[in-house]
């Protein structure tokens, strides 16, 4: 099998991967309207780097093969080695153990400490906004980020709230706990241990994802 020898590689200022003009890689500037969005007019680059190249193909002379320099980026990725199961494990862990102290409330039902419950609450609505916004991204496209407040979207910013949150409803649970003094017994241990560990393990989690700078 024969490789492509005139795959050409160009970068193009101000321009989203379909080549239309953008300032952040989520909104559009000018173009059309399509069903309400709007759409963004081709960079200039974009459009004559594609027929350029079109019009040498169609007059049988393809260009060679190239690649320019990438351009230099503000934010750097870092490729995970190995397999990417285990990134998929502390959520779900934590899912578990924000959810065990409701879930003890209703079985048993006992009395709630009001910080605790919410601080459980504000634990599942954080891992699951943390998660759910890049694999919405990743399965509709930058279209999911939409709006972009302040260069990042709208949807990771209520996950950064909700992770200021689960870190202030913690700081109150453990003040509240101080206060009311319980009677330690394996009952107690065994309602608050989870959430309590969850809570622990839920920082350097959201800072590994970001969700925390």
């Amino acid at each position: 099998m024969r490789a492509n020898q005139h795959a050409v590689i160009g970068f193009v200022d101000g321009g989203a991967h379909n080549g239309h003009r953008t300032s952040d890689g989520f909104d559009r500037i000018g173009g059309p309207l399509f069903h309400g969005k709007r759409l963004g007019e081709l960079t200039p680059r974009y459009a004559q780097t594609m027929t350029s190249w079109v019009q040498a193909v169609a007059a049988s002379h393809p260009p060679a093969s190239s690649a320019a320099t990438a351009p230099g980026q503000a934010l750097a990725t870092t490729p995970v080695p190995g397999h990417t199961w285990y990134a998929w494990l502390a959520p779900v862990l934590l899912l578990l153990s924000f959810a065990a102290y409701p879930v003890s409330a209703l079985l048993r039902r006992g009395p709630v400490l009001r910080p605790v419950g919410w601080l459980a609450g504000f634990g599942l609505l954080a891992v699951m906004a943390t998660v759910t916004c890049p694999l919405a991204v990743y399965v509709a496209g930058s279209g999911a980020a939409a709006p972009v407040v302040g260069g990042r979207p709208a949807s990771w910013l209520v996950a950064q709230g909700l992770a200021v949150a689960v870190v202030v409803s913690a700081c109150a649970s453990a003040a509240a706990l101080c206060r009311r003094r319980l009677t330690p017994n394996w009952v107690v241990w065994l309602r608050l241990a989870p959430v309590g560990l969850a809570a622990v393990g839920f920082v350097p989690w959201a800072v590994w994802w970001g969700v925390a700078a």
